[in-house]
């Protein structure tokens, strides 16, 4: 293999070549940056929608409920008086929210609905909206 000697005008077209090629890689991140910004931006709007149609899921699924105990009031056996949709309680630090309450003169039954049901609200629902619930409306701590 024969070596060639390099000459400055073989150094300055290398320079020239490269210069190209780092416009080139420049060029293609660049657009590698927009789509990922789009693919971001995609990733949002699906999750927003995600997100709205499972509170529309849970929308609709708290009124079927509220109709039906409108309608015929009874749970576990019980025959209730009145039905309450969306009984909350509030005052300075707290507040706490059932979907449905079912009222007559010896019971109270507190219902939630919900689509997916997860241990960790299960247990805060008992350990905490309950007797919550039962301060604000008896000023008293029930017994779960």
């Amino acid at each position: 293999m024969e070596k060639k000697e390099l000459t400055a005008a073989d150094v300055w077209a290398m320079f020239a070549e490269n210069a190209l090629q780092i416009k080139e890689t420049d060029r293609h991140l660049k657009e590698l940056k927009d789509d990922i910004k789009e693919l971001r931006d995609q990733t949002k709007e699906i999750g927003a929608r995600m997100g709205g149609i499972s509170d529309n899921i849970g929308h609709h699924a708290e009124q079927y409920f509220q109709n039906i105990f409108a309608e015929k009031p009874i749970f576990g056996g019980i025959k209730y008086d009145e039905m309450v949709p969306n009984l909350a309680y509030k005052d300075s630090d707290d507040e706490v929210e059932f979907d449905i309450a079912l009222v007559n003169g010896d019971s109270v039954a507190l219902i939630e609905v919900k689509n997916r049901i997860h241990p960790k609200f299960v247990k805060e629902l008992a350990e905490e909206r309950i007797k919550k619930f039962c301060v604000y409306a008896f000023g008293c701590v029930c017994v779960v």
